[in-house]
């Protein structure tokens, strides 16, 4: 008899007769699995069954395995006669995968040998120079570090298998590599070499590679470039034969500090089949001319390239897409303080209509901007930054991972008692080491493209100090802009027109800041008055849901100092903070704050004693709800620079509540996380 269970994620407190199951999910490969993620209210991810071959995760757990490995490396250099140099080197590893068990423990060992012979004489009025360098591997050797080149499959044509940066290739019975290298130069004016390599990976795949380059500087400015490389490759694994071959040039001239070039770049890669050619078979032929000029600390360069590129269609290559990309940098230093980077980019490529639904079939645009500097002029100092650019993001979930007191920053507080870690029960902590859970946005698994912009200005007002000046003043501006939209018009984006900024539906992240401070003080008097304004808005699209916030705060704080010992301070504030929350009932609230804070500091040799009076009005108008809130801080610290400090904090609040009931986020911010009634907090630290 056969019978069917489904099995879902518990929400709620389950029966002390019901079997509840704890299944780790792994990601096994992308449309390799029957589960996908799914978000969900609880702390925590869920999976939702899809179907065979539809998800990307199964219900099996990896373990864990002990395993050993080790590297010896033994080099050594030798130049019998000048001009001559041999090289040797020797490495063993050792790789147990698996230290509990001894099955397949005979191919734990592996090692490399690698030798080389390197010779140099002068030739008419030039060097000559030659070496030839081999290396071979066994199956088994693994190392800790990369000992290839990064585009080494690349660079060999290899297509139909991975190469792993650190261990062997699997597959093969051994890697061996033999390079021979011929050149000739004339200081850096004149130079050509030529080198032959061939790899051998018997079993798997075998090739050979032709590279060869010259540069030529010539009369009048003119310079000459060139660079090739030939692959001829045997796949013995599927059985086919391929070529790739990759040729860059250039012709340039300087004259005046102006500088001309043309570059001429091909990449092209054949693998034929049974039936044709493979989809890893391509083309790119680019064309880019390019200006730059150069004057003192400023310089100048455009480009425009024009790329053709070609797909397989049958058993030949057919032009599929084409591209232009329009791109230039400047940049400049001057005497004045004005220092400057602006870099601006634009791609558009069109594919054919043959081609379009495959992999990388669509029509794209690409901008990027970027500008960064500063400026320092007289009482006057300006930073300001613009980047601006396309680019694929994931949706974020929110997850609370259980990490201690020495890593957590959140308190789970179970408001419902259902015991079930829900994520509007996690809010931060109040004192230091109290919270267990830190905070961090998992990305799912699939990307969406969007238009990004961010920006910043920062402007610093500090007037020079003159002797005879009776109050001193500083100020500072801060508007910083970030939006990351799906938004049709990008022109929305990119000019930052911040009314289409924050749009739910299209906004994936976005945030808007504005902060002014300002200072006055009197030095003769010990007095000094500090003003502070910011508003902060902002939107963030996550798996559970769209949460924007909006904030103003406005501060003003009058400071006096009586003496080298002691020192009075009276701060008020005014606050503003609305949050919305697609999900959460405990993340909406409108909260209207007023706030006064007297505080003392008392100086005495290496101790310090703060004392303060903190008396809040709250009020949520959304809910209907207001808080009275009054806290008294106090601070003990005694310390030694360099040998010992020693603090110690004590506070006791009082929160009274009206109103209609509050819980999770709302409560914190309204209570100033003390919650209801009143509450002692004490703590000591101690270094040495």
């Amino acid at each position: 008899r056969t019978q069917d269970s489904i099995f879902v994620a518990i929400s709620t407190p389950p029966a002390a007769d019901e079997a509840v199951y704890r299944v780790q999910f792994s990601w096994v490969g992308r449309g390799l699995g029957r589960y996908a993620r799914d978000a969900q209210s609880l702390n925590g991810i869920a999976y939702r069954y899809v179907g065979p071959a539809a998800g990307d995760y199964e219900p099996v757990r990896l373990l864990p395995r002990p395993r050993l490995k080790s590297v010896l490396d033994l080099r050594g250099r030798v130049i019998p006669v000048r001009g001559v140099t041999m090289e040797a080197e020797m490495a063993q590893s050792l790789d147990d995968r698996n230290r509990l068990s001894q099955l397949d423990s005979g191919d734990d060992r592996g090692q490399a040998w690698r030798l080389a012979l390197g010779a140099e004489r002068p030739l008419n009025r030039g060097l000559v120079t030659f070496r030839v360098n081999g290396h071979r591997a066994t199956s088994a050797f693994s190392t800790f570090d990369r000992f290839r080149e990064v585009e080494f499959a690349r660079r060999w044509n290899i297509t139909s298998f991975a190469v792993p940066a650190t261990g062997a290739i699997p597959g093969a019975a051994h890697e061996q590599e033999v390079r021979g290298t011929l050149g000739w130069s004339m200081s850096d004016s004149l130079g050509v070499e030529v080198s032959g390599s061939q790899l051998a990976l018997p079993g798997l795949f075998t090739a050979e590679r032709l590279e060869a380059s010259f540069r030529r500087m010539a009369f009048d400015g003119f310079s000459i470039t060139g660079e090739f490389t030939g692959v001829r490759s045997d796949d013995v694994l599927r059985q086919s034969a391929g070529n790739w071959q990759q040729g860059l040039a250039r012709v340039s001239r300087q004259r005046r500090g102006l500088e001309y070039a043309m570059e001429f770049g091909l990449e092209e890669r054949f693998e034929r089949l049974e039936g044709g050619l493979s989809a890893a078979s391509l083309r790119y032929t680019d064309i880019r001319p390019t200006l730059a000029f150069q004057s003192g600390e400023t310089g100048l360069q455009g480009s425009i390239e024009r790329r053709y590129e070609a797909w397989p269609l049958g058993d030949r290559l057919v032009r599929s897409a084409d591209s232009w990309t329009i791109s230039t940098r400047a940049e400049t230093r001057t005497s004045g303080g004005l220092r400057s980077d602006v870099e601006v980019a634009f791609r558009d490529r069109r594919v054919r209509e043959e081609f379009r639904g495959l992999p990388g079939g669509t029509d794209t645009r690409a901008l990027l901007v970027n500008t960064a500097g500063g400026m320092s002029r007289g009482l006057v100092s300006l930073d300001w930054l613009y980047d601006a650019r396309t680019e694929r993001t994931p949706v974020l979930q929110e997850i609370y991972l259980r990490a201690g007191p020495e890593l957590g920053s959140y308190v789970w507080d179970d408001a419902n008692g259902d015991n079930v870690v829900q994520l509007d029960e996690l809010l931060p902590e109040t004192t230091p080491n109290e919270g267990t859970y830190i905070r961090t946005f998992l990305p799912s698994d699939s990307l969406a493209s969007v238009n990004a912009v961010r920006a910043r200005l920062n402007a610093r007002f500090r007037p020079v100090p003159n002797p005879g000046q009776r109050f001193r003043w500083t100020a500072r501006s801060l508007l910083e802009v970030q939006e990351q939209s799906r938004a049709e018009d990008r022109l929305d984006v990119y000019l930052l027109r911040l009314s289409r900024f924050r749009t739910p539906g299209l906004t994936t992240s976005g945030r808007v800041r504005v902060r002014q401070d300002a200072t006055l003080s009197h030095p003769g008097s010990g007095l000094s008055l500090d003003a502070s304004f910011q508003e902060n808005r902002s939107l963030n699209e996550l798996s559970s849901g769209v949460e924007t916030r909006a904030g103003r705060a406005l501060e003003l704080q009058l400071g006096y100092r009586v003496n080298a010992r002691l020192q009075t301070a009276l701060r008020g504030a005014l606050e503003r903070d609305d949050t919305d929350s697609d999900r959460f009932a405990s993340r909406r609230f409108n909260l209207r704050s007023r706030t006064l804070r007297p505080s003392m500091t008392v100086r005495s040799g290496p101790v310090v004693m703060q004392v303060a009076l903190d008396l809040a009005s709250k009020e949520d108008r959304l809910a209907s709800r207001s808080a009275s809130v009054v806290r008294v801080p106090a601070s003990l610290r005694w310390s030694q620079a360099g040998r010992a400090d020693v603090l110690t904090r004590f506070e006791v609040s009082r929160v009274a509540l009206s109103g209609n009931p509050v819980s999770g986020l709302a409560e914190f911010e309204l209570t100033d996380g003390r919650g209801r009634g009143t509450a002692y907090l004490w703590g000591l630290t101690a270094q040495w």
